[in-house]
């Protein structure tokens, strides 16, 4: 394990990469998590996390191009960003990023490599806070309900459920419960 954790910190940290920073998302029915490892001088230097509640709308490329550019309103790009999927506008992204550095800057998706890995780690971070932010929040149930309501094909995620049991010892003896579950919550 600690041979597997140092060959994966000496992929990450090479001189090959250069100034760049890697953008990951994970989108999901409970909003979405964006994090941005900010490489220089071939190292990590700093992650960045940003979440959207589940009141977002937009696909992955509109949500990641709107991450982009509110995470670089108030701070220069690198020469180089990479994304875990093209943007909506990828020219007009790499204009407006090169104006406001002063230079030119490529917005990129890389396919392969280490340039690859750093963004697919970038992912994988952002899959780990979606999830944990699902288990603070009790949003996990709406997952649950959102994976419910695919599964039956309902025209909306149920709100509330109601079960009865109703159980007879030979036709007599007639016992019945109920069980209520609201918002995922029984």
């Amino acid at each position: 394990t600690v041979q597997t954790l140092r060959d994966r910190q000496q992929k990450i940290a090479t001189a090959r990469l250069g100034d760049r920073d890697a953008f990951g998302l994970h989108l999901g029915p409970a909003g979405a998590d964006v994090h941005v490892f900010l490489m220089r001088e071939g190292r990590v230097l700093e992650r960045v996390a940003l979440a959207a509640n589940e009141g977002i709308s937009g696909s992955a490329a509109e949500i990641l191009q709107a991450s982009v550019e509110q995470f670089y309103e108030d701070r220069p790009a690198p020469a180089e960003v990479h994304l875990s999927s093209a943007p909506e506008d990828g020219e007009l992204l790499e204009a407006w990023l090169s104006a406001r550095a002063g230079r030119r800057v490529q917005v990129l998706v890389p396919k392969r490599g280490e340039k690859r890995g750093l963004v697919e780690l970038a992912v994988r971070n952002a899959r780990v806070a979606y999830q944990a932010r699902l288990i603070d929040t009790g949003l996990s149930q709406y997952d649950a309900l959102e994976t419910l309501r695919s599964t039956l094909a309902l025209p909306a995620i149920p709100r509330r459920i109601e079960c009865f049991d109703i159980s007879t010892i030979q036709g007599s003896e007639t016992v019945a419960s109920m069980v209520v579950c609201e918002d995922g919550r029984m």
